[in-house]
């Protein structure tokens, strides 16, 4: 007898990626009251990163004066002018912070101040207790236990400062776990900072700093950050110009690329060929084209596709069913990546020779990743694009005599453009559109 088998059909499951530590630098005071106090980046930082600064500083001054820089959230801060020794901020990565540096500035008077910024790769959002002061000054300082519970996957950060060093730290009783803390500075005003990342949800305990031998007021709180979703990112790209000749097909070789990633292919060519007549490739879906007559509009093109295993290494073909065309074609691998969408079609006047193209504005969902995708027909000539934008890829694709360009930007949120696409030689047609990457969640 026979049987017969249904196949288990296994559902991938999302699971958080959990923070990691990528870097910390430190800053002290020289032994000197200072009025600011600038801290370098960390290395190797991404746009998209999480930024944590610790600041710390003597009971005697007026911590509450202490200016906000822009870009930055306060998350901690002390309540009255007697808890006056400790701060907390935070700020997602944008590319203009990759290997700077903050200055936090003094708005009352000079202090010993001193710091430390950590940097986290998927570190969502983080949030602090408020801070626990003890002013009458002991050889030991015990940070409260947490009220709320650490989720799989959050980092917990115990941050003190005091005005001697710390000698020895009580032990979380808690497994497994993984542990990095800082170096502690060392010159008039002292930060600690032990980090701990939870593998299962527990509420976290008090924790007992031990001073080295002095006593004196201290100061803590508990950070709690929380993983977060990836940020859609180009991993890879490829290039299809037109060569010179009309065909009835362009092929495009597949960037190097993963199963489950996400490949986008762009294509554009002139106006005297019906682009709404190429057919979609199998496995592929079109998000984009122009609805217009050919004699009226550029041809323009943007299709996705999940990359499966028979894409790794592989090409992909686009056919035209009626006719022959100029054709030039971009595609992208983006890790991380939902599934896209695009906006209307811009295109510029008809017929009218011009050197350039504006776009409209597009709106950006936060968490998203965003594509500028411009065409046009004309000469050979690169394009580019005149917006003052912190790019993190360009892409452009100088056929004989399609030319195309993509941009992608990282981290925006909100309006965002207009753009504008230009080259040297003149052209009578041009489109462009945005194409917006969601998480992949």
């Amino acid at each position: 007898m026979a049987f017969l088998v249904a196949p288990l059909l296994l559902q991938p499951i999302t699971l958080p990626f959990a923070p990691a530590v990528l870097d910390v630098t430190s800053k002290d005071n020289g032994g000197s009251r200072l009025t600011t106090i600038n801290i370098s980046h960390p290395a190797g930082m991404s746009a998209g990163n999480l930024m944590i600064a610790f600041l710390g500083g003597l009971e005697s001054i007026d911590f509450r004066g202490l200016a906000t820089p822009a870009g930055w959230t306060r998350i901690a801060y002390p309540a009255t002018s007697t808890d006056d020794l400790i701060a907390v901020y935070y700020k997602i990565v944008e590319v203009a912070d990759i290997a700077g540096s903050t200055t936090w500035t003094s708005v009352s008077s000079s202090g010993w101040y001193t710091g430390n910024i950590v940097c986290f790769v998927d570190g969502g959002v983080p949030t602090a207790s408020a801070t626990n002061y003890n002013a009458t000054g002991s050889t030991t300082y015990t940070l409260a236990s947490g009220s709320t519970v650490a989720n799989y996957g959050d980092v917990i950060i115990s941050f003190v400062t005091r005005s001697h060093a710390i000698a020895g730290i009580g032990v979380w009783n808690i497994a497994p776990t993984e542990e990095y803390k800082s170096v502690t500075n060392t010159n008039t005003v002292n930060t600690y900072i032990h980090i701990r990342e939870y593998r299962k949800p527990a509420t976290y305990p008090a924790l007992t700093f031990t001073a080295a031998g002095y006593s004196s007021p201290s100061s803590g709180c508990t950070v709690v950050v929380p993983p977060r979703e990836r940020v859609p990112s180009i991993i890879g790209s490829t290039l299809a110009p037109n060569a010179g000749a009309r065909a009835a097909s362009i092929t495009i070789t597949h960037p190097t690329v993963a199963v489950g990633q996400l490949l986008i292919a762009m294509l554009s060519h002139g106006e005297d060929v019906t682009f709404r007549g190429i057919s979609t490739p199998a496995g592929w879906t079109r998000i984009a084209y122009n609805s217009v007559s050919p004699a009226t509009g550029p041809c323009f093109a943007v299709y996705y596709k999940v990359a499966v295993l028979a894409d790794v290494g592989g090409n992909t073909t686009f056919s035209t069913v009626s006719n022959t065309f100029w054709a030039s074609g971009i595609m992208v691998a983006m890790q991380d990546a939902g599934i896209p969408t695009a906006s209307t079609i811009d295109i510029s006047d008809v017929g009218t020779s011009r050197t350039s193209h504006t776009g409209s504005t597009g709106t950006v969902t936060a968490g998203d990743t965003f594509l500028w995708f411009a065409g046009s027909d004309g000469n050979n000539a690169a394009m580019d694009v005149d917006n003052d934008e912190a790019w993190n890829t360009e892409l452009t694709n100088a056929g004989a005599v399609s030319q195309n360009y993509v941009v992608e930007l990282i981290g925006a949120s909100g309006s965002v453009g207009p753009y504008t696409a230009r080259k040297t030689n003149p052209s009578s047609d041009w489109a462009s559109c945005f194409i917006y990457v969601p998480p992949n969640v």
